[in-house]
Order: C-alpha cells, then structure tokens, then sequence
C-alpha cells in the first residue's frame, strides 16, 4: 500500500541513464518515505506513465533514447497532472527557461548539494499539488452551491434567503429587499432575475443617487425632437432599455421626491414618454428595489413616498448581515481569496487556521463586501501561499486576538490611526512593487490609482522603485 502525504499518494518516477544516478535519487526519496520507481530511458518512463499515477518526475534532461524536453512535451499534451523537475549534469540557463516554458514545475543542477535541493524540490512539488487539489475541491463545491448568481452561503438564513429567490422569481410581483450596506443586495436581485420567465431579457440597474436634472432623461429616455438635443439618434431611457426583463432600483430610498412622483406614474400605467416624445411607449417590466434605510421611518419622515413604498414591497426580503451567518466565512473567504489570486496574479494561496480564526471573531461592519476587500487586501500583501494572522488587517472596532506585523515585530493597536495607516500604505506600496519587479506603471495599474499620484506616494515614504528591479534581477 502506498504511503501518503496529505491528499496525495507519495509516488515518484526518476528517469535517469546513468546508473549511479538513479541509486542516488531513488536512496534520498525512499529515505523521506516517497515510494520511488528509478528507469533508465524515457521508454520506460512513457510506458510507467501509461501503467500508473506518477504526482511526481524527476527526469534527466540527456537521455540515450531521448531529448527530456520532448519527454516533457509528450507529459504535457497528454494534460498528465504530474510535476516534472527537470535535471543535468550540464548548468544551461537557455534550457532551464526553455523547460520551465514546456510547463515543468523545477529545475536543477546534479551538484554538489544534489541531496538537500532534490528533497526540498520534490517537498515543493507535491505542496503545490495539493494545493492545487484543495482549490479544486473548493471550487468544485462553489459550484454546487452556488446557483443564485453567484451568492456564496451554506448557512440557515442563506438557505432561506434561497427558499424566499425561488418562491418570488417566478411571479412578476414587485420585490424590496433590505439590508445593511455590503449584504449583497444587487445579488439577490439579480438571482431573482434569473431564476425568472425573463431571464432571457437584462436586468437593468438603476443608481438611485442620480441628480434630479438628469433623472427623467436617464430614466425615461429622450426624443430627438426634444429642444436642445443635438445627438442624431434619440436616447433609450433605462426602463425602456427593461422592457419584457426586470428594473432594479439600487438604494431606491436615494430617490428625490420628485423622481418618485415620475417612476410611480410609469409603474401605475406600465408605459414611458421620452422627453419631447409626442406619445408613451408600452412596457412591460417586473421591478426590484433594494434599500438600506428603514423606509418606514422615511415616510413619517416624508422623505419617501407611501404609496411608492406599498407599490415596490409587495414582498419583501431580507438580506442577512455576515454577523448573523458566521459559519458562512469559511466559504465566503476561500471563495474569494481563489478569486483574488487569479485577478492578481498571485500564486494559488490558503488561509492558515489562526488567520481563519481571527476572520470568523470579526463582525464586519461593511458585512460580505468588507470581507472581499479584506482578502483582496490580504494577497496583494502576501508573498507566500500560506496567509497567517499577520496580514489580516481588520477593523479593530470589535476587540479580537491582537494583529501584529511579524516583519516589523509591530503591535498595531499601540499605534496612532494616522501612523498605522501610513505603515500599511508604506507596506503596500513595497508589495505592489514586488511584484512589478519595479515598474511603475504595472504597479500603479495595481494600485488603482494614476502613475503621478503613485510617484507622489512613493515620495512621501522614501521609497526607490529602482530597488525593487534589481531585487528582482
């Protein structure tokens, strides 16, 4: 029975001609608990590749029968998922890149330190494996799970949100959903959209917090009769870009009075006049608000309009706070910190135990949208594939296990707010660096912000880019 490590079976195939070779590797694997299969040629190893599983390949680049790399070539049009670790007797950078280029995961050279550098490779190889497997559980079980656009929850108030998306989406009743800032509200809209009839159609999002000038034209649409408008075509208003899908109302109690007044009419007749249009055009439209103000209150307070209101909550749903589902961080967060390692180009990485454990204690404030900042935040800042506690920079309005920067030896709650803002800023400049190999461009592009400001920034904390290119060289 094979040995294993982790999820892994601990097989190596070592392809080598020279004899004394072979003996070496296959001696310091087996001695490190891998069952090792050493050949000769790459015949053999084609044929043990057919045979059984290999997660690792220790191949000689020199073979009497064939070129490695065309081995190589052969391992990787098959889409094998073995890791290859190249090896000569012969230092070439050119055929190090090339063979790092065909997909082998290392390289290296039979030194003098053959022993120590063969283990630690062949350790690395199949870590990586099993990372790469555990993000494939992962995003196996994502998929399972997420059938509502997108929304990450295993918990009970997740699944009766579900519940609710499935009993409403098929009717064309008028839903308002609540929830604190963050909660995922767009979501669920757009989940209730596409478990619907209109599914085929858009959802059309409309931002509440628009001006009061320009709400009837975006809105409604313009005609190009209207006086003043110069543009050839006439310009389709958001409702009417909704027609047969669904209107969403994002923070709809943003809305002015008076905008209420317009969007209460077209709801009531189901049909829109563009500006300068002699004539209303029909529309048939299934509307979705979203809110994070008690609208209640906002009629007492006649800011927001009762009958507007007895119009969109004809059934309401909840949006659950991240604090009331704990148990859903978990999910939330290597679900999102997969994501960010691909959006960032960051090697595929895993939340250590104590780093879990602080992300779980935290109640977010900003809910499900803080903790994807947070984790975006945390692998731009991580340089290996394993994120500790250090770099989970949180909120410290609710008291958790201390946050300490293990590179600076610093305890962030004996500093001002003004002085740890600015050694988080210093510290994530020289990350965004990093990996820019220096160059500004790249790492200002990172950062969101344009070349200049990143330059000023870089300033200000004393910082040389050119440091960081030939750190890197």
């Amino acid at each position: 029975m094979l040995e294993t490590t982790g999820h892994l079976a601990k097989n190596v195939l070592v392809v080598d001609d020279d004899r004394s070779v072979r003996l070496l590797v296959d001696t310091v694997l087996t001695g490190k608990g891998y069952d090792v299969t050493a050949v000769a040629t790459a015949g053999e190893a084609l044929q043990n590749l057919k045979q059984g599983s290999f997660q690792v390949m220790v191949l000689d680049i020199v073979l009497d029968d064939m070129n490695g790399l065309d081995v190589l070539k052969q391992i990787q049009s098959r889409i094998l998922e073995t890791q290859v670790i190249m090896m000569t007797s012969h230092a070439n950078t050119d055929t190090a890149v090339e063979a790092l280029g065909l997909g082998a995961f290392d390289y290296m050279w039979k030194g003098p330190q053959i022993h120590e550098e063969l283990i630690y490779k062949v350790n690395k190889a199949f870590e990586d494996l099993d990372l790469r497997r555990s993000n494939q559980r992962l995003q196996q079980e994502l998929h399972r799970i997420k059938g509502f656009a997108g929304i990450v929850g295993e918990s009970a108030p997740m699944k009766q949100l579900y519940k609710m998306i499935q009993q409403v989406a098929d009717t064309d009743a008028s839903v308002l959903i609540r929830g604190e800032t963050g909660t995922g509200k767009e979501l669920i809209a757009q989940a209730i959209h596409e478990q619907s009839s209109r599914s085929e159609r858009p959802m059309v999002v409309v931002d509440c917090n628009i001006p009061e000038a320009l709400a009837e034209a975006e809105l409604f649409g313009v005609s190009a009769n209207y006086p003043g408008f110069h543009r050839r075509e006439a310009h389709t208003g958001l409702v009417e870009l909704a027609d047969s899908g669904s209107l969403f109302f994002d923070e709809v109690g943003d809305l002015t009075l008076s905008t209420q007044a317009k969007i209460l009419r077209t709801l009531q007749e189901l049909e829109v006049r563009p500006l300068g249009a002699e004539r209303a055009k029909s529309v048939d439209i299934r509307v979705i608000g979203a809110t994070n103000r008690n609208l209640e209150s906002e009629i007492t307070e006649q800011r927001f309009r009762e009958d507007l209101y007895y119009r969109l909550n004809v059934v309401s749903i909840e949006a659950p706070p991240l604090r009331d589902r704990k148990e859903d961080i978990p999910l939330l967060t290597n679900h999102f910190l997969a994501q960010a390692c691909t959006r960032l180009k960051h090697e595929p990485a895993e939340i250590s135990d104590e780093a879990m454990e602080l992300l779980i204690r935290y109640d977010y404030p900003g809910n499900v949208r803080e903790l994807e900042n947070i984790i975006d935040r945390t692998v731009i800042l991580a340089t290996d594939s394993l994120i500790g506690p250090n770099l989970i920079m949180i909120n410290q309005r609710n008291p958790g296990p201390v946050v300490t920067d293990s590179n600076q030896g610093r305890n962030w709650l004996e500093l001002t707010l003004p002085d740890a803002h600015s050694v988080m800023e210093k510290t994530y400049l020289e990350r965004v660096l990093t990996r820019s190999k220096g160059n500004i461009s790249e790492a200002a592009r990172t950062a969101g912000i344009d070349r200049k400001n990143f330059r000023q920034k870089l300033q200000k904390h004393e910082i040389s880019a050119a440091t960081f290119k030939k750190s890197n060289q």
